[in-house]
C-alpha cells in the first residue's frame, strides 16, 4: 500500500522554504513591474494636479495684468431708494450732486365701460402710431411706422382686441382689461416712457376710412373725435433732473449717457440735491490680489510636499526628483515675496 511522506524527510532539506524562495523569486519582476505601474499611476495623478493648480494660477495672473481690473470703479448713492448708480471702468472719480424733479411716465389711454368684455365691439383696423403731440398736432417719431391691427367679426370683442394688441410687439403698446363698479374697460399703454413715446390710435372702417362717430371701434381712437374716444389717463411726459445744477431731460428714467462710465436710474423725486460719489474700487483688486497669492501658495505648497524627501519617515513625494516638478518649484520660488508683498500692499 502506497504511503504519504513530507517532501525533504530524511534528506535535511527545507523543500517547503526552498520551494516558496523560488516562488517569490520568480514573482519579484512582476511585483517591480506592478510597484513602476503604481509610481507612474501615482506620478501622473500628481502632475495632472499640478497642471490644475498652474491654470488657476494662470488665470488669477490674467486678472491682475488686465486693465480693466485697475480702472473699475465704485459708485454710491446717499439716497439709494431715490436714486440708484451703478458705475464702470470709464467713471472718473468724483462726488456729484443730483437731484431729480421729475420722473418719466409712459402715457396710459383708457376706454369707456362696457357691461360685457366678451361680446361684440366692432370690427375693421385699429391703427397705432408711436411720437409726440406738439401745439395739439401729432409727429410720428423717427424711425417709427404705424401699426395696422385687424380687428375681424367674430374676434372683435374688447377681450379678443386686448388679446390682438399684446400679441402685436411691433405695435410698442400693453392691453390689459380693467373691471369696476361699471364693467370692463380697456386699459393700453405706451411700453416706453418719455413725450416722444406717445400715443396715437386711429380706428378705421372697413373700407379704410376713420370711425369719428364713437360707434364700433371709434370708441378706441385717441386723440378723441367729436368727444368720441379713449381717455388719457396719464400723459407721456420726460424725466427732469440736474447733475451739479446742470438740466437734464430724459425719456427714460435711467440715465446711462449723462456721466461717463454712470448710470443713473431715477426713482422718486427729490427735494434736495443727492450726492453720488465715484471712486476707486479698491474691493475688486484686493480681491484679484488674494486671489493670485492664494493660487500661488496652493501651487507652491503642492510642489514642495510632492518633491521632497523625508528622512525621518524615510517617504518621497510623487514627484521627488522628477526634473520638472524641481524645476517648476525653483521658478515659482521667487514669486512668493512678490505675492505676499502685494497682498500685504491691499490688506
Amino acid at each position: 500500500m502506497a504511503t504519504i511522506s513530507s517532501p525533504g524527510v530524511g534528506s535535511g532539506l527545507d523543500v517547503n522554504g526552498i520551494v516558496s524562495q523560488l516562488v517569490a523569486l520568480e514573482r519579484a519582476p512582476l511585483q517591480r513591474i506592478q510597484q513602476s505601474a503604481t509610481d507612474l499611476k501615482t506620478q501622473v495623478s500628481a502632475f495632472g494636479q499640478v497642471k490644475s493648480l498652474v491654470s488657476t494660477l494662470r488665470d488669477s495672473a490674467a486678472s491682475l495684468g488686465s486693465a480693466t481690473l485697475w480702472r473699475q470703479t465704485t459708485a454710491v448713492s446717499a439716497d439709494p431708494v431715490a436714486l440708484g448708480v451703478t458705475s464702470s471702468g470709464g467713471a472718473a472719480a468724483g462726488s456729484y450732486n443730483v437731484q431729480v424733479t421729475q420722473l418719466a411716465r409712459a402715457q396710459a389711454l383708457t376706454s369707456t365701460a362696457v357691461t360685457d368684455a366678451a361680446a361684440a365691439y366692432g370690427s375693421g383696423t385699429l391703427r397705432i402710431a408711436i411720437g409726440s403731440y406738439a401745439s395739439g398736432s401729432f409727429v410720428a417719431k423717427t424711425g417709427t411706422t404705424a401699426v395696422d391691427i385687424a380687428i375681424a367679426p367674430g374676434t372683435d370683442s374688447l377681450q379678443a382686441i386686448r388679446d390682438q394688441i399684446k400679441a402685436s410687439e411691433s405695435a410698442g403698446v400693453s392691453a390689459t382689461i380693467v373691471r369696476d363698479g361699471t364693467g370692463a374697460r380697456l386699459s393700453l399703454r405706451s411700453r416706453l416712457t418719455g413725450e416722444e413715446n406717445a400715443l396715437r390710435i386711429t380706428a378705421l372702417d372697413a373700407g379704410g376710412a376713420a370711425i369719428t362717430n364713437g360707434s364700433g371701434l371709434g370708441r378706441l381712437s385717441y386723440p378723441p373725435s367729436g368727444g368720441f374716444g379713449l381717455t388719457q389717463a396719464q400723459a407721456a411726459r420726460d424725466a427732469l433732473a440736474t447733475i451739479d445744477s446742470i438740466p437734464i431731460t430724459s425719456a427714460s428714467n435711467t440715465l446711462s449717457e449723462v456721466l461717463d462710465g454712470v448710470t443713473l436710474t431715477l426713482q422718486r423725486e427729490t427735494i434736495t440735491p443727492v450726492s453720488v460719489t465715484v471712486a476707486s474700487d479698491t474691493t475688486a483688486m484686493r480681491a484679484a490680489v488674494t486671489s493670485f497669492v492664494t493660487a500661488y501658495n496652493a501651487l507652491n505648497s503642492y510642489l514642495v510636499t510632492q518633491t521632497r524627501y523625508d528622512d525621518a519617515t524615510k517617504t518621497a513625494g510623487a514627484l521627488q526628483g522628477d526634473s520638472t516638478a524641481l524645476g517648476l518649484r525653483s521658478q515659482f520660488r521667487g514669486l512668493l515675496t512678490a505675492g505676499s508683498t502685494a497682498s500685504t500692499a491691499f490688506s
